[in-house]
Parts: C-alpha cells; structure tokens; sequence
C-alpha cells in the first residue's frame, strides 16, 4: 500500500507556513525569554521604553559577534533608562541558558538594559517570522537569517525596520531617538532611509 506521508528525513520547506508580517504601526507581539542570567523576561514588561532587536546564534561565526559589537556601541550611547536592546536567538537547540550566558559573558553583555534572550522554539513562529526573520540550516550546523533590526517604541508599537547590516551606530541611535521621540539627527536618518531605498 502505497503511502503519502512525508519522509521523516525531508524537512518541511520554511515557505510553506503562511505567516502574517508586521510592518511599522503594527503593535509588537508579546513572548515570555530566558535571559542570559536565567531570568525570565516579558516582552510586554517593556513597554515605556523604546526596545531595539536583533537576531542572533550564538554560534555565528560571522555577522552576528558584528551585531554584538554594534549593539554595544547603542548601550553606551543611549539612554539606559528609556532604551532596551535584546539579541534574540533563533537557535534555541543549541543555544540554552547556559550558552547565551557564555556568549554575553566573552562579548562583555552586563549593561542592564541588554540582553541576550533564547526561549522555546515555537518563538521562531510566533516572534521572529513575523518580524521578517527567516532561518534556513547551511550544511554545517550555520543558520542563514535574516538580519533586520526591529525599532519598537515605548507604546509597544514598531516604529523603524532596519535591513541594511552596514547601519553606523550614528544613523540607529538617530532612528531610535526618533522613535522614542527625542531629538535626532534628521541626516543620519536620511542616510538611512536612502541605504533602504537602495536595497
């Protein structure tokens, strides 16, 4: 009798799920992570302050220590009291509690508006693919993802969507004071919008 059950061994095609992308104006969905202390962190317990997300594995070998260094240069040039900055991962198998606190500690996470967050893998669904964030496994354990950083602002709502990895920290701390509503620069911002309309 002839079967039409898929193999166990073919993966499902990361196309197929129909997912319905946020774009700016649309409120931030909430999650429940795991920060790099172990604690439990609520997405929505963040509302009041402008957050700027990222997406990472801590395996990454490539763009994602960049990001890292990057977000750094936020923390310190941002205000901690009306700004969070999370690196997400979207490697929850490899990347446990344990892992997330190893990586924040060699890439010198300890501001406490930063952190870096795993959580359960029905996330990738629910969080990251509505932000725009695909993941495809390369063919030695390497995560292709996008790298877009999401921009939401203290009412909970996305405010910026940044997809050019070649941002300055001049053109996001820019965009993320606008966004929070302080004053920024309107060059920096016009530098990024052109990169945007570029790509």
């Amino acid at each position: 009798m002839n079967s039409t059950a898929p193999s166990p061994l073919i993966q499902a095609n990361p196309f197929d799920a129909t997912v319905r992308p946020l774009a700016v104006g649309d409120v931030l969905p909430d999650a429940t992570y795991t920060d790099e202390r172990g604690q439990p962190l609520r997405i929505a317990d963040l509302r009041g302050r402008t957050v700027i997300l990222g997406f990472i594995y801590t395996n990454c070998a490539d763009e994602c220590p960049i990001l890292t260094s990057k977000f750094a240069a936020l923390t310190a040039a941002l205000p901690s009291d009306r700004f969070a900055l999370l690196e997400i991962s979207i490697d929850p198998a490899r990347d446990t509690p344990e892992a997330i606190a190893n990586f924040a500690r060699a890439h010198g996470v300890h501001a406490q508006n930063w952190h870096i967050l795993t959580g359960a893998p029905a996330l990738l669904d629910s969080f990251a693919k509505p932000l725009g964030i695909s993941v495809i496994q390369g063919r030695n354990g390497e995560l292709l993802h996008s790298e877009r950083i999401v921009i939401v602002g203290p009412d909970g709502r996305i405010g910026y969507l940044i997809d050019d990895v070649t941002w300055t920290q001049a053109q996001a701390v820019a965009a993320a004071r606008h966004v929070d509503g302080m004053p920024s620069s309107g060059l920096a911002r016009l530098d990024l919008d052109l990169g945007k309309a570029v790509q």
